[in-house]
């Protein structure tokens, strides 16, 4: 994971973490996948009113960007929720096998 994202970001992809693990798992979430040192950011269930598949959390996660979505703007997930909401809000979902579906 940490490969794709370390070409994401010199290619000049924004990229910020989206999940809904608690805010005190997410360091070690992203230390597991290898990517604490590319994405600082990150928001959690306690920075939306819903979680997946609600949209609320991709909300957040492009506020945190900073920008609005755009036809190229995506989203990577584990899980059917992660497609469902992210197509709520106008993200293209990609799926990567690493979760429990």
């Amino acid at each position: 994971m940490g490969a794709l994202i370390e070409k994401l970001l010199s290619d000049g992809t924004k990229v910020t973490s989206g999940t809904s693990a608690k805010k005190t798992e997410l360091p070690l979430h992203k230390k597991l996948i290898k990517i604490e040192d590319l994405v600082p950011g990150g928001v959690t269930p306690d920075d939306a009113e819903k979680s997946k598949p609600h949209s609320d959390i991709f909300h957040a996660a492009l506020k945190d960007l900073g920008d609005p979505p755009t036809s190229g703007t995506m989203t990577l997930g584990d899980s059917r929720y992660d497609a469902e909401a992210a197509v709520k809000v106008g993200l293209r979902p990609i799926g990567v096998l690493c979760g429990g579906f």
